[in-house]
C-alpha cells in the first residue's frame, strides 16, 4: 500500500503519483482532466487529501526518498475523504484540467502531483501489486480531448498561399490569415470545434 500521514504526527508520509500523456495526439486541445482516487482511513471517518503539482517526472518509485523528492508546487484541489468506516474504500475526484492543460502545452510528455494529508491521522491507497484485480485501479486519470490534427492539416495545406497572398508584416496579420482559414476548415459545431481555434494557431505561430 501506499500512505499518506498528517505533517502533525511524529513523522510525515507523503506519495507521488505520476502519469503518462505521449498517447494524446500533438494536435489536441484538452477540455477535461479529472483525478478519481480510492482512498481509505486508518482510523479515522474523515480526512482531507492535497493534490499537489510536481514539476519534476524525473523521481523514479524504486528510488524516491524524502531526501530526494522533487519540489511540491501549488495545491491543484483537495478532496474529502469519509464519512466512512476506517479501511472502507472512498472515492473522490479532483479537477486538473488546468494543470494538465499547461504541461500538454509545454511539450511535457508526463505530469506528476503528490498526495498529502489534512486533518487525519492518516491515509493509504492500494499499489498496483496489490492481489485484489477489485482495488484497480486506486488512481485513475480521465483526460477529455479533441483531436485538431484534421483541422491542422486542411489549415496547413493552404497556409503558404493564403500568407503569400497577404503577405502579412505583423503578427497580428498572421493570425487574421490564421483565422481565416480556420473559419473555413471547421465545419463541425462550435461547441466542439472553438477549443482546435487556439491549439491550431499556437501550432502554427510556434513552427
Amino acid at each position: 500500500n501506499l500512505s499518506i500521514t498528517n505533517p502533525n504526527e511524529n513523522y510525515e508520509r507523503r506519495s507521488f503519483l505520476r502519469f503518462d500523456l505521449s498517447g494524446i495526439p500533438d494536435a489536441s486541445a484538452i477540455t477535461a482532466a479529472t483525478l478519481t482516487m480510492k482512498t481509505r482511513l486508518d482510523n479515522e471517518t474523515v480526512g482531507n487529501v492535497n493534490v499537489a503539482a510536481v514539476a519534476d517526472d524525473a523521481w523514479d518509485e524504486t528510488t524516491i526518498t524524502w531526501n530526494n523528492q522533487p519540489a511540491i508546487g501549488a495545491v491543484q484541489g483537495t478532496y474529502a475523504v469519509g464519512p466512512v468506516a476506517p479501511g472502507v474504500a472512498d472515492i473522490d475526484t479532483v479537477d486538473l484540467t488546468s494543470l494538465v492543460n499547461s504541461s500538454f502545452n509545454n511539450n511535457d510528455q508526463q505530469i506528476s502531483v503528490v498526495l498529502t494529508a489534512q486533518g487525519a491521522h492518516g491515509m493509504f491507497f492500494r499499489a498496483d501489486e496489490h492481489s485484489l484485480q477489485t482495488e484497480h485501479p486506486w488512481a485513475f486519470l480521465d483526460i477529455q480531448y479533441i483531436d485538431c490534427t484534421a483541422i491542422l492539416n486542411d489549415v496547413l495545406g493552404d497556409f503558404c498561399d493564403a500568407a503569400t497572398a497577404v503577405q502579412p508584416t505583423s503578427l497580428n496579420q498572421l493570425s487574421n490569415v490564421i483565422s481565416g482559414l480556420l473559419d473555413t476548415a471547421m465545419s463541425c459545431e462550435a461547441t466542439s470545434c472553438d477549443p482546435c481555434r487556439a491549439t491550431v494557431e499556437a501550432l502554427i505561430l510556434n513552427q
